[in-house]
């Protein structure tokens, strides 16, 4: 069963690949389908530098977002100068998963917002 299911996988997988390629070369720019291929998708557009795409890939998760969609939309929105969603999102992050705290005190990228009150309420610094 556990071979099958996994050729399913594959099969499936590399239909998506075979309609974005098919896209790709006709100039259509195709979303990603699946929750992890949106993430992903917006890591790569938000390490680019292209944070209103990234936000768009995100936001176009139905779900409620997971901790680590929560931590990257909250870095996306502070880049987008967006401080309080940001922050609001930040804290929700850190809520969802602890070890969020640790990524956000050490990411160089939150150092424009190290003087703003809810950061020291957030690190307790």
């Amino acid at each position: 069963v556990g071979e099958s299911d996994e050729f399913f996988d594959i099969q499936e997988r590399s239909k998506e690949y075979i309609v974005i390629i098919n896209d790709l070369k006709s100039g259509k720019v195709t979303m990603p389908r699946s929750r992890e291929d949106k993430y992903e998708y917006a890591l790569l557009k938000y390490n680019e530098g292209d944070s209103e795409s990234a936000e768009k890939a995100l936001t176009s998760i139905k779900e409620k977002l997971e901790a680590k969609e929560e931590y990257l939309l909250a870095l996306i929105y502070l880049e987008m100068e967006n401080e309080e969603k940001g922050i609001d999102l930040l804290k929700k992050s850190i809520k969802s998963d602890p070890e969020n705290r640790i990524l956000a005190y050490n990411n160089p990228d939150l150092s424009a917002i190290r003087k703003n009150p809810d950061y020291k309420e957030i690190f307790g610094k």
